[in-house]
């Protein structure tokens, strides 16, 4: 699902994920008006969603490489993230898909229903947080 706004973000049903985003509206507006195309596009993927769907739609590459030539599950993958976070109920992926900064900010839960290939690819790549990360 495409949270278009901090209000969208009411529709998330886990409640955890849903103040994680809009927390992360919160830091990535600091204040201002939401944007899309000055802030970037958040999404969440639900049980049930298809994430070949999701790619199609956003363009945005989550089981393939950046230019969406190798596929999870190839020795040669290599995620187009930024970096995978696990927040414990949730994992959250970084994309950023132009120079200018813009990206998408994707949110899974770790719930059954949830694509289970997305949810390894998410535990093989994560990147730790430490106690240091600003998030």
């Amino acid at each position: 699902m495409l949270v278009g706004s901090p209000a969208d973000a009411e529709r998330i049903s886990d409640l955890s994920i849903r103040g994680l985003v809009l927390l992360r509206f919160a830091q990535v507006c600091a204040g201002e008006p939401y944007d899309a195309d000055r802030h970037g596009t958040f999404a969440v993927i639900e049980p049930g969603d298809s994430v070949d769907e999701f790619e199609r739609q956003t363009g945005c590459p989550v089981l393939h490489d950046t230019f969406f030539e190798v596929r999870f599950g190839d020795p040669d993958f290599v995620p187009a993230a930024e970096a995978i976070e696990d927040h414990g109920v949730c994992y959250e992926l970084v994309y950023v898909l132009s120079d200018d900064g813009g990206g998408i900010l994707l949110f899974l839960g770790k719930v059954d229903g949830v694509d289970p290939e997305l949810l390894a690819m998410c535990a093989k790549y994560v990147t730790p947080i430490t106690e240091a990360s600003p998030r």
